[in-house]
């Protein structure tokens, strides 16, 4: 029997694993670096005693605490909730709280009951399992003899599964309900509002984030949902009478719709409170915990750093609130003493305690609150420790991989041995004599030794680049992000560039018709959606497309955008299934969207219809081009399916005017600038969760994940595609240029933030784009990944 097939098999898997490895290196690199920039943060200490002397005894009998999901600040007025504008200004006060990032729903749920700082890493935990909350105000509660029930977001269910005596959870993540998700807690209201044995009732609304999510906060859902609250408040409010209620939101909604970001109205929440005589404040949303926890008379919570506000504490008399202030103060000392007057201020209180001497007691306040702010303060900034070690294996790592898919670019294989057992020596002296007192040095080593090896080695490898105008552009754009405003604008970078490469080529290209040509038309599709942190709240085109008098313009656009989808399958792949599937998909598409009220049954059909596509696609061994357009043409909002034809029009007129270099540079610059086009800028908020529900009735992460996934990256990977038709283009020999650029991104915005890392905006601004770009590489893998895993394929079975 011949062991030819054998060797077939092995050579092929081989060559998979030589090729590919370097890619994993590179997102392996990404990982390590994310782990020691956001370190899981060690388990708080609970061994604290708990306080022995009742400190306060409140008149209420009962606490209903509401969290509506997105509240943002302005949410609550006179014009939107007159109910509970009106009470809080004749029985309560209004808080300004505000909100630290990641502004999402686990991390801020967290930090409400705690008092605790939550990490970046729960961003990650909100998509998966939560892991119960060890303690909390819920728990003081709970030991405290308090029964407790809950209705609404199912995360309160998993943090806390044995603390209510009664509970009901909803999932959070299915945002096109955005009624019965609501209509089900307040059927549990009700029927508890008929009970008399429960002390504190927790109500989490999710419909008005869900609308935020869908439709944005300029939709007139907003303020029927807002009305709806109100009344629901009204009633509750209206039935318990002698019960404290305190309203506010787990974070806000930022001007386009959803959250995730930094931007003011996202970080900037209510908290009203009922029932009780209190004063207009402003302070931070870790502060609620310890403050909640005096207000219904137990301890406070142990996780919590927070301060106390006399604002808020207005039913403690002055003893009682010195107490407490001591109290609070002496336990966050256990986690952290800076402070050199506690001993002063303990003198003072006996002093007071013993003679009442006011005076003395007012002394001891003050240094106490000036104590408990010094170490807030300090633990707030000590909560996230940076593990350097793994940053510099990351920044060593992530260059030498670039190092190699370099020198596989430029056809040269070689390099002189000294050069690679220098660079072997620099990536493992500062890690092995790295010491935490000098680890800016080695960092600042670590980047001096990556740039000359890059720079000897272009002086050895780089003449045969055809440099070109988006080789440069290339290179220097990673260099805008040394400045934060400029992060947060990136997009005008790629605006402005393309403008310059279209313009140029206006003049100087024979096609100066096409040319001019595709300067409108990216003109055009930039306007359909406003994004950056200065400009995504302005009105923009697809705003006026959603408003209901203009609905005869979307559905055209949403039309045209179809017809010219359809056009674009039929002219690269001219085959009888264009008609025969493309065209019924698309149609079913348009009837899809176009109802208010999506039909789910409807959205399965396409999908099956898509998986049929797809099987055709492999069996006949054609390129993914006609299946993904169809998939993103169902998943992208009406008036961005235009963008399809956009870019396929831009890849078309690259391929025919352009060398084989600069047309694989231009693409890629062309799905960034389409990437920004679509909607989405380096904030966490922009992505849109909704579009993960196509076909769906209830979350499935197996189904949701995808989907949502493919929007995001649907037109960079689009413009791959595109390249690809090209036969003289190969995917394999260009993807080290796609991974070259994009870990040589990865690795200097790991810099920029390392070196920020003191910055004002390190959490809100640069670690956000650290999670941006760790995407945009693991994208590109698994897209890379389907390829190989498809040639692979194919050449088993030749």
């Amino acid at each position: 029997m011949s062991n030819r097939p054998l060797r077939n098999v092995d050579h092929s898997l081989n060559h998979f694993c030589d090729r590919f490895c370097y890619y994993l290196i590179g997102l392996l690199s990404i990982l390590v670096f994310l782990k020691g920039f956001f370190p899981i943060p060690p388990r708080p200490s609970y061994d604290y005693p708990p306080n022995n002397v009742t400190i306060h005894n409140p008149p209420q009998h009962k606490a209903v605490f509401i969290v509506i999901d997105a509240l943002r600040l302005d949410f609550v007025s006179d014009a939107t909730t007159p109910f509970l504008s009106r009470t809080y200004k004749d029985s309560g006060c209004f808080i300004h709280l505000k909100v630290e990032t990641p502004t999402v729903t686990l991390p801020r749920i967290k930090a409400l009951t705690t008092g605790y700082v939550p990490q970046f890493i729960d961003i990650i935990l909100n998509l998966a399992v939560p892991t119960k909350v060890e303690d909390s105000f819920i728990h003081r509660a709970h030991a405290n003899g308090k029964r407790i029930v809950f209705y609404g977001d199912d995360i309160w269910v998993k943090l806390f599964p044995e603390e209510f005596v009664r509970s009901e959870g909803t999932s959070s993540f299915f945002v096109n309900d955005y009624t019965e998700v609501d209509d089900n807690v307040t059927r549990n209201v009700r029927l508890e509002n008929e009970r008399n044995d429960w002390d504190i009732m927790i109500l989490h609304y999710l419909g008005l984030d869900h609308i935020g999510h869908v439709y944005g906060p300029k939709s007139p859902l907003i303020l029927t949902k807002l009305r709806e609250m109100d009344y629901i408040i009204e009633e509750i409010y209206g039935k318990n009478n002698n019960t404290l209620i305190v309203v506010t939101g787990d974070h806000g909604m930022r001007d386009g719709g959803g959250h995730g970001g930094s931007t003011y109205p996202e970080t900037n929440v209510p908290l009203v409170v009922l029932g009780m005589p209190c004063k207009n404040d402003t302070f931070a949303q870790i502060d609620v915990a310890a403050n909640l926890a005096l207000l219904l008379g137990f301890d406070i919570p142990p996780t919590s750093i927070g301060q106390l506000h006399d604002t808020l504490l207005t039913q403690l008399s002055r003893d009682q609130y010195l107490r407490a202030v001591k109290y609070n103060t002496d336990l966050l000392r256990k986690k952290q003493d800076p402070c050199k007057d506690t001993q002063m201020a303990d003198q003072l209180f006996d002093l007071y305690m013993t003679n009442n001497d006011a005076v003395s007691g007012e002394n001891a306040t003050k240094i106490y609150k000036s104590c408990s702010k010094m170490v807030s303060e300090k633990l707030q900034h000590d909560s996230t420790q940076q593990d350097i070690f793994c940053l510099l294996l990351s920044v060593f790592t992530g260059a030498f991989v670039i190092v190699r898919l370099i020198k596989s670019y430029t056809g040269f294989l070689s390099v002189d041995l000294l050069m690679e057992c220098t660079f072997v020596i620099f990536l493992l002296w500062p890690l092995l004599t790295w010491k935490p007192e000098t680890n800016d040095i080695a960092f600042y080593c670590a980047c001096v030794y990556i740039t000359m090896y890059l720079c000897a080695l272009q002086r050895k490898d780089f003449s045969v680049i055809e440099w070109s105008f988006w080789s440069w552009v290339c290179v220097i754009h990673p260099f805008i992000f040394l400045s934060s405003s400029f992060l947060e604008e990136e997009h005008q970078f790629w605006y402005f560039a393309t403008n310059t490469f279209l313009l140029y080529n206006i003049v100087t290209n024979r096609e100066k018709l096409k040319w001019g040509l595709l300067f409108v038309v990216l003109r055009f599709v930039r306007t359909m959606n406003q994004v950056g942190d200065q400009w995504a709240g302005a009105p923009d085109l697809s705003d006026w497309l959603l408003q209901e008098e203009n609905r005869p313009f979307l559905v055209a656009i949403f039309g045209l955008g179809l017809a010219l989808t359809f056009y674009v399958n039929f002219v690269f792949r001219k085959d009888i299934t264009v008609f025969v599937l493309d065209l019924p998909i698309l149609v079913g598409i348009f009837v899809y969207r176009i109802p208010s009220n999506e039909n789910h049954l409807c959205g399965k059909v396409l999908w099956s219809l898509i998986f049929v596509k797809l099987a055709v696609i492999l069996i006949r061994k054609h390129d993914f081009l006609p299946v993904w357009t169809l998939t993103i043409s169902l998943l992208l909002k009406p008036y961005n399916v235009v963008l399809i034809p956009a870019c396929a029009f831009a890849s078309v007129l690259f391929q025919q005017t352009l060398p084989k270099q600069p047309t694989i540079l231009a693409h890629m610059a062309l799905g960034n600038l389409l990437f920004f086009a679509q909607g989405h800028d380096n904030s966490l908020s922009s992505v849109d969760i909704s579009s993960g529900y196509v076909g769906l009735t209830h979350y499935n992460p197996f189904f949701v994940f995808p989907q949502v996934l493919s929007h995001t990256y649907a037109l960079p990977i689009l413009s791959h595609l595109l390249l690809f038709v090209n036969t003289d283009i190969r995917p394999r020999m260009t993807f080290p240029t796609f991974f070259g650029f994009r870990l040589y991104i990865a690795l200097l915005v790991f810099l920029v933030t390392y070196l920020h890392r003191h910055h004002l905006f390190i959490w809100s601004v640069f670690a956000p784009k650290m999670f941006v770009e760790a995407s945009h590489y693991a994208m590109l893998f698994i897209e890379v990944f389907f390829y190989y895993v498809r040639d692979e394929i194919n050449k088993l079975y030749k």
